[in-house]
């Protein structure tokens, strides 16, 4: 009964060992969930930290996406201006091309029918040696008229010609204007 007495007590004392072991480890455990809860909680409020400044940079970016595009679309709309009125140059530019040609072709026309009044003359005063004075007369008349005609014509060829240059040079720069426009816009 004593070695019962004895085996009792002993487990007894395991028991409270055990008991002991146990709460220390409960103890442990408890401490660990605690600092484990509070490492939550810092990670959990980093984390909004990091979220609001986050959208924080989100809500700039937005605003600084906007501010391109609004600028990029107004560059665009000056280009597409630019292009316009490059091209209303050019045109006007062709249209007094084409009149300066015409008025080219004009006095072409006067220089030929010039030549041809100075041809008639001259068979005229082969024709009448009779009146071959005032004949003669007459078609130095006619002869100075036309060298005067053939002057004025070819001032103003040179002129038109002048002003063809200064047209196709114009419409050049236009053209390389207008090619540089298309090519920003482009881009």
């Amino acid at each position: 009964s004593e070695s019962k007495l004895e085996a009792a007590t002993q487990f007894g004392i395991d028991l409270e060992v055990r008991a002991a072991a146990a709460d220390s480890k409960c103890e442990e455990l408890r401490i660990a969930n605690a600092q484990a809860e509070e490492e939550r909680r810092l990670a959990e409020q980093a984390a909004r930290e990091s979220m609001q400044t986050l959208e924080g940079e989100l809500c700039t970016c937005r605003a600084a996406l906007e501010q391109a595009e609004t600028r990029a679309m107004e560059q665009a709309e000056e280009v597409r201006d630019r292009i316009a009125a490059a091209e209303a140059t050019a045109s006007a530019a062709q249209g007094e091309a084409a009149a300066s040609a015409e008025r080219l072709a004009q006095e072409q026309a006067r220089v030929a029918d010039a030549e041809l009044k100075v041809a008639d003359l001259e068979m005229r005063w082969a024709e009448a040696q009779a009146e071959l004075p005032r004949l003669r007369d007459e078609a130095d008349a006619a002869k100075s008229g036309a060298e005067s005609h053939r002057q004025l014509i070819r001032a103003l060829q040179q002129r038109i010609s002048e002003q063809e240059a200064q047209h196709e040079a114009k419409i050049e720069e236009l053209s390389q204007q207008l090619r540089r426009s298309a090519a920003a816009l482009q881009v």
